[in-house]
């Protein structure tokens, strides 16, 4: 999977493109680590590039959600799930876990 990066005002974006791989998992980490570090309030994971998620990638999405829980004052959201991602954020009530933007 590609990750792509910038900072708008206090978002830390990250863009996802292509499909997760095991190796991905660290590089959530830290992406996450960076953005606690960062003067941002809210991490976001954009969907807008991605066309299929399997397990693995709902998995580097628990990952990110543990490793920002507890820290007060981050926010983490799911923006632009687009088709197969949409159906499979709806089916697993991933909106319950993390604040996702449609």
């Amino acid at each position: 999977m590609q990750f792509n990066t910038s900072i708008q005002g206090k978002e830390y974006k990250v863009y996802l493109e292509g499909r997760a791989e095991n190796k991905d998992c660290n590089r959530i980490i830290e992406l996450t680590h960076q953005f606690v570090e960062s003067a941002c309030d809210t991490m976001v994971f954009d969907f807008g590039k991605i066309m299929l998620l399997d397990s693995l990638g709902v998995s580097m999405i628990l990952l990110a959600r543990n490793e920002l829980s507890g820290i007060d004052g981050k926010n983490f959201i799911l923006r632009h799930p687009l088709g197969k991602v949409r159906h499979m954020f709806k089916t697993f009530n991933i909106d319950k876990l993390v604040k996702v933007e449609w």
